[in-house]
């Protein structure tokens, strides 16, 4: 079976956190940091992966606007469409997640039917 990078020409990865928090940081970090396929910063397409809204509103730490604007952009749950939730999955570089997350079945869903061959090049 062909990797998605050999058929699309990018990788695409799927990173997995233990908490929501962490998955906010990992996902501010390589929005700010990271270095895209064009070599600037911010060139990544990433998505967030919420498997369960109200565990997010939890105890949050108040951070930037921009932080806090990022992640509201990016973050996908049970509750974004079916059809948006494939299209941004199917164009998204990154993937970051919780643990719980990583195995949700809408995730699978999603990630499988975006005509691609429905796996990550890298978890």
């Amino acid at each position: 079976r062909e990797s998605t990078s050999s058929i699309t020409g990018r990788c695409r990865v799927l990173i997995c956190a233990p908490s929501n928090a962490a998955v906010d940081g990992l996902a501010w970090k390589l929005h700010t940091c990271a270095l895209g396929q064009n070599g600037q910063k911010q060139g990544l397409r990433i998505a967030r992966w919420e498997d369960c809204v109200n565990e997010r509103s939890h105890a949050r730490v108040k951070h930037s606007h921009d932080r806090e604007s990022f992640l509201r952009r990016n973050t996908l749950s049970p509750f974004t469409g079916k059809i948006e939730r494939k299209q941004i999955f199917s164009e998204c570089d990154i993937v970051v997640t919780s643990l719980d997350g990583a195995g949700s079945r809408i995730l699978a869903d999603a990630v499988e039917s975006d005509n691609s061959t429905g796996e990550f090049d890298v978890v």
